[in-house]
Protein backbone atom coordinates (compact mmCIF):
# COMPACT_ATOMS: atom_id res chain seq x y z
CA UNK A 1 0.00 0.00 0.00
CA UNK A 2 3.26 2.36 0.56
CA UNK A 3 4.42 1.78 -2.87
CA UNK A 4 0.92 2.39 -4.16
CA UNK A 5 0.62 5.61 -2.28
CA UNK A 6 3.86 6.56 -2.98
CA UNK A 7 3.68 6.22 -7.02
CA UNK A 8 0.47 8.15 -6.74
CA UNK A 9 1.85 10.86 -5.32
CA UNK A 10 4.84 11.11 -7.84
CA UNK A 11 2.42 10.48 -10.59
CA UNK A 12 0.49 13.25 -9.80
CA UNK A 13 3.73 15.52 -9.43
CA UNK A 14 4.60 14.42 -12.66
CA UNK A 15 1.05 15.79 -14.79
CA UNK A 16 2.13 18.62 -16.85
CA UNK A 17 0.06 21.18 -17.97
CA UNK A 18 -0.80 21.36 -21.29
CA UNK A 19 -2.34 23.85 -23.94
CA UNK A 20 -4.05 23.03 -26.95
CA UNK A 21 -4.97 25.43 -29.70
CA UNK A 22 -8.86 25.05 -30.05
CA UNK A 23 -9.39 27.00 -33.40
CA UNK A 24 -7.32 24.58 -35.66
CA UNK A 25 -9.20 21.16 -33.84
CA UNK A 26 -11.64 20.61 -36.23
CA UNK A 27 -9.43 21.24 -39.27
CA UNK A 28 -6.83 19.12 -38.21
CA UNK A 29 -7.85 16.10 -35.90
CA UNK A 30 -5.80 15.16 -32.94
CA UNK A 31 -5.13 11.41 -31.20
CA UNK A 32 -3.19 10.58 -28.19
CA UNK A 33 -0.61 8.14 -28.06
CA UNK A 34 1.89 6.60 -25.70
CA UNK A 35 4.49 4.64 -24.60
CA UNK A 36 5.65 2.82 -21.19
CA UNK A 37 8.36 4.79 -19.62
CA UNK A 38 10.12 1.82 -17.78
CA UNK A 39 9.65 3.35 -14.87
CA UNK A 40 9.89 0.11 -12.13
CA UNK A 41 8.46 -0.18 -8.92
CA UNK A 42 10.57 0.17 -5.97
CA UNK A 43 13.18 2.21 -7.30
CA UNK A 44 14.39 5.14 -5.55
CA UNK A 45 15.69 6.40 -8.46
CA UNK A 46 14.63 7.99 -11.71
CA UNK A 47 15.21 5.67 -14.20
CA UNK A 48 12.42 6.27 -16.39
CA UNK A 49 12.38 7.75 -19.83
CA UNK A 50 11.52 11.40 -19.33
CA UNK A 51 8.61 12.68 -20.91
CA UNK A 52 10.36 15.24 -23.02
CA UNK A 53 13.24 12.83 -23.85
CA UNK A 54 10.67 10.45 -25.37
CA UNK A 55 8.99 13.26 -26.94
CA UNK A 56 12.34 14.66 -29.06
CA UNK A 57 11.94 11.03 -30.57
CA UNK A 58 8.37 11.56 -32.15
CA UNK A 59 9.92 15.23 -33.29
CA UNK A 60 12.99 13.91 -34.48
CA UNK A 61 10.50 11.90 -36.97
CA UNK A 62 8.99 14.87 -37.91
CA UNK A 63 6.21 14.03 -35.89
CA UNK A 64 4.73 17.29 -34.53
CA UNK A 65 3.70 17.26 -30.11
CA UNK A 66 0.40 19.33 -29.22
CA UNK A 67 0.76 18.26 -25.62
CA UNK A 68 2.61 15.85 -23.33
CA UNK A 69 2.25 14.28 -20.24
CA UNK A 70 2.42 11.72 -17.92
CA UNK A 71 -0.30 8.78 -16.67
CA UNK A 72 -0.65 5.86 -15.88
CA UNK A 73 -1.62 2.93 -17.89
CA UNK A 74 -4.45 1.59 -15.32
CA UNK A 75 -3.15 -2.44 -15.97
CA UNK A 76 -3.29 -4.58 -13.11
CA UNK A 77 0.79 -5.11 -12.43
CA UNK A 78 2.85 -7.48 -10.17
CA UNK A 79 3.11 -5.51 -6.84
CA UNK A 80 7.05 -6.41 -6.33
CA UNK A 81 9.65 -4.67 -6.76
CA UNK A 82 11.25 -4.29 -10.53
CA UNK A 83 7.81 -4.69 -11.80
CA UNK A 84 6.84 -2.17 -14.17
CA UNK A 85 4.52 0.49 -12.76
CA UNK A 86 2.15 0.92 -15.30
CA UNK A 87 3.22 4.92 -16.12
CA UNK A 88 3.10 5.96 -19.12
CA UNK A 89 4.31 8.96 -21.37
CA UNK A 90 1.35 10.61 -23.07
CA UNK A 91 1.47 12.96 -26.83
CA UNK A 92 -0.95 14.47 -28.62
CA UNK A 93 -0.39 14.51 -32.08
CA UNK A 94 -2.12 14.69 -35.31
CA UNK A 95 -3.82 11.99 -36.40
CA UNK A 96 -1.99 12.07 -39.87
CA UNK A 97 0.95 11.00 -37.75
CA UNK A 98 -0.51 8.01 -36.53
CA UNK A 99 1.51 5.56 -38.73
CA UNK A 100 4.49 7.20 -37.61
CA UNK A 101 4.69 6.72 -33.87
CA UNK A 102 2.88 3.35 -34.14
CA UNK A 103 6.11 2.67 -36.52
CA UNK A 104 8.04 4.14 -33.16
CA UNK A 105 6.12 1.33 -31.30
CA UNK A 106 3.98 4.00 -30.06
CA UNK A 107 0.26 2.86 -28.83
CA UNK A 108 -3.06 4.30 -29.24
CA UNK A 109 -4.10 5.80 -25.72
CA UNK A 110 -7.83 4.87 -26.73
CA UNK A 111 -7.08 0.94 -26.79
CA UNK A 112 -6.42 1.54 -23.05
CA UNK A 113 -9.32 0.97 -21.03
CA UNK A 114 -8.55 2.05 -17.82
CA UNK A 115 -5.87 4.74 -18.36
CA UNK A 116 -5.90 7.40 -16.11
CA UNK A 117 -4.90 10.97 -17.24
CA UNK A 118 -5.84 14.34 -17.27
CA UNK A 119 -6.89 15.83 -20.70
CA UNK A 120 -4.66 18.01 -22.64
CA UNK A 121 -6.12 21.30 -23.32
Amino acid sequence: MKVQYFLFVILCSALLSCGGNSSNASKDPTVQVYKLNGVSQCDNSPTGIDVEEMQAELVDAGIDVICSQVGNDGKAHCESCGCPSGEINIYEIHSQNVEDAVNLDYELISELENHQVTECG
